[in-house]
């Protein structure tokens, strides 16, 4: 058994072992570090600036839901934390199921803006999941999104719909 605090060293800038078993997507070490009750008192200062670093939100880049639903059974929250934003911009169709289902996720969520990346944070927080699949053509992201209630007519700082990003991408892979 490794020595406890191992879990609160910082590997590469600021990053800490549960971070780097989210991102290498290994389930069994985040699981260990979890079990040990690491990972949820020592966030990292860099997790916080963006709700693209949240650890739930790095889980939720995922197609398969595993790593989201063990963060998830260790408290992490899904309200704020970008995961559905993620698994529709990621085309995540068992996570984005996962997150409403059984999570409430709310699939016309809108982020706050202090949770987004300085560049464009107005804009991205106009964005519902929905916008967010438009964005990177996820039509069967969606699909699902609509079928759990998500609204298609939405506007965007930008007055722009989901449909309408959608068109602007696939007119834009075109040229």
């Amino acid at each position: 058994m490794a020595e406890p605090t191992v879990a609160t060293f910082d590997i590469v800038q600021g990053q800490r072992p549960l971070d780097l078993a989210i991102a290498l997507h290994k389930i069994e070490v985040a699981r260990v570090i979890l079990q040990q009750g690491r990972g949820r008192e020592f966030p990292n200062p860099r997790h916080t600036s963006s709700y693209r670093n949240s650890r739930l939100c790095q889980a939720a880049r995922f197609t398969r839901k595993a790593m989201t639903e063990l963060l998830i059974q260790h408290g992490y929250v899904v309200k704020g934390s970008g995961a559905l934003q993620m698994a529709a911009e990621r085309d995540a169709l068992d996570t984005i199921c996962f997150l409403v289902e059984e999570h409430r996720g709310n699939v016309n969520e809108r982020l706050s803006e202090e949770t987004l990346p300085r560049l464009n944070n107005a804009l991205l927080a106009s964005w519902t999941p929905m916008h967010f699949a438009a964005r990177w053509g996820r039509e069967e992201a969606m699909k699902l999104l609509e079928s759990y209630g998500a609204k298609t007519e939405v506007l965007n700082v930008n007055g722009r719909t989901p449909l309408r990003l959608l068109e602007e991408r696939k007119q834009a892979s075109k040229r």
